[in-house]
Formats: C-alpha cells, structure tokens, sequence
C-alpha cells in the first residue's frame, strides 16, 4: 500500500513541486490580501479572479460588522403564513442548536440579509416558495405567504440611549396559493 506521505515528500523536494507550492502560498497571500482592501477599482477587479478560490477554500472575510463602522441597523425575516383552514403562523429562521449554536444561526442570519437585500428582489418568490413546502403537512396546505422585513436602528456605539423607535414593519412580497398549495 502506498503512503501518501512518500508522494508528499516527492512534492516538497522537486524544485517544480516547491514553485507549485510556494506559488499556491503566494496567490492565497495576494487572495486575502486583495479581499480586505478598501473598496476601490483594485479590489473589484482583483476579487474578479479570487472571490471563487475565497470562496470555495472558505477564506473568504468580511471585516465590515466590527470597524470602523459596524452596521447600526438590526434585521429580520419573517414569514406569515396562513393556511387552507384559516389558521396562521409566523416563521422566523432558525436560531442556535445544541451542537453547533452560533455557526448555524450565523448561516441561517447571513442568508436572511441576502433575501432581505433590495438588490436580491428575485430571491422573494423563491423564498415565499420554499417555506411554503416546508410548512405543508398534516393535511395543512397553505394559502398565503407574506415576507415582512423587520429592522430597527441601533443608537450610536457608546451614547448609552435605547433605540428611539420599536421595530418597523414592511412586507416585501405576498403570494397567493390555488388550492393544492404551492
């Protein structure tokens, strides 16, 4: 049986191994480097050849939550669903699990900002669609689903005030079902 190792060793001690690999090292360097630039006409186009390899390697970074300007506003999805015998439900997104807590509600927040995004309106149907299925079962099929963006805005970091105004409501999108559901 082979060892990878012995392939490995052949890697590291040809002098075409060692350029791969010091070249994969470099272009990683350059990736993230280029990534955490300010916004700017060199990080757009640099992040043209890298954001695939960030992605796919899971390198990828977004400093924006912590400074020098963290985003004031909160946001949340929510789902109002009513199904065919008159009954209602609200759906949020999952929050914490005993097993992973925050890295699951961090996917689940993320994907919500990217539905609540106005530059991602194509995604509302999609999502109105998908918690449709999920919420028909048990002889319950529902009618209606209606996407409503929640936010409110945080006071300045350190002014020790309490948010002025509660929640704000607005619905982004309302779908109706035939009978069947969706």
């Amino acid at each position: 049986m082979k060892s990878t190792g012995g392939l490995q060793r052949r890697l590291e001690t040809s002098s075409t191994g060692r350029a791969l690999i010091s070249g994969l090292i470099v272009f990683t360097f350059a990736a993230m480097l280029i990534s955490n630039l300010p916004a700017s006409e060199l990080r757009r186009t640099g992040m043209k050849v890298f954001k695939p390899y960030l992605d796919a390697t899971g390198l990828h970074q977004n400093w924006n939550l912590f400074a020098p300007d963290p985003r004031r506003a909160t946001l949340q999805l929510e789902a109002r669903i009513t199904f065919d015998d008159g009954s209602t439900t609200i759906w949020h997104p999952p929050t914490g699990d005993p097993f992973v807590g925050v890295y699951r509600t961090f996917r689940w927040r993320k994907w919500a900002g990217n539905v609540l995004a106005s530059s991602n309106q194509e995604l509302l149907e999609p999502t109105a669609d998908w918690i449709a299925r999920m919420h028909t079962k048990d002889g319950k099929v529902p009618v209606e689903v209606v996407l409503v963006k929640r936010s409110y805005v945080a006071p300045p970091l350190g002014s020790g005030k309490p948010p002025k105004q509660p929640w704000r409501e607005s619905v982004l999108l309302t779908v109706q079902y035939q009978e069947g559901g969706p």
